[in-house]
């Protein structure tokens, strides 16, 4: 397992987005905060795994949806 401090600028602006929710995401929500940044879903999925492999954040699926929350 990959220490946490190793974490990429992008996964940093990912973790922020859960920072201010403030509550589990699903990945199309973190998405529609980085609108403006033009981020595909397929991105931050990718990002998000990572950071689960990291223990960055924990993932719980829902209905067949996956909920990303900072462990940070």
């Amino acid at each position: 397992m990959k220490k946490i401090h190793e974490i990429s600028g992008a996964e940093l602006t990912v973790m922020q987005i859960l920072w201010k929710n403030n509550r589990a995401m699903r990945v199309q929500e973190v998405c529609d905060e980085l609108e403006s940044q033009h981020w595909e879903y397929r991105t931050v999925a990718t990002l998000l795994m990572r950071m689960k492999e990291k223990g960055a954040v924990v993932m719980k699926k829902t209905n067949n949806v996956n909920y990303y929350t900072p462990v940070l």
